[in-house]
């Protein structure tokens, strides 16, 4: 379990892990990462980022998924599904990628492109709204 993450590495219930590049995969919840980043939070615990993900004031850190409140439609936030994650993860991993070459990362922000909400009812239904009128 981790227990604290510093610029030095992570610290785990097992020990203490050197690193200078920390990539955190938490699933829908990530207690404490307000505190870690040292950011505030909106009431579900999610940190609000620049258009490119990166955490305000500090572009060499990015907040993803679930753990990032992005600015959507309508004054709205893009939502906590995996779609989103994914869509998020794809485009940071792309900006690293280019960083990593030595090339500069595109200037375009971050676009959530929404398929529908899909969502499972029981072992063999689900129901799914692609938004169509």
């Amino acid at each position: 379990m981790v227990e604290d993450i510093t610029e030095e590495g992570v610290a785990t219930s097992n020990g203490f892990i050197p690193a200078a590049t920390k990539i955190w995969g938490a699933g829908v919840a990530v207690r404490k990462l307000g505190g870690w980043l040292d950011a505030e939070t909106d009431r579900t615990g999610r940190i609000a980022v620049e258009p490119d993900l990166s955490l305000p004031g500090h572009p060499e850190v990015f907040v993803i998924g679930d753990a990032a409140k992005v600015a959507w439609k309508a004054g709205g936030d893009v939502p906590g599904i995996a779609p989103a994650a994914k869509q998020s993860g794809a485009y940071v991993g792309k900006r690293l990628a280019r960083l990593a070459k030595g090339k500069r990362p595109s200037k375009a922000p971050f676009k959530y492109k929404h398929q529908g909400n899909l969502a499972t009812i029981g072992r063999n239904a689900a129901v799914i709204d692609m938004g169509w009128p």
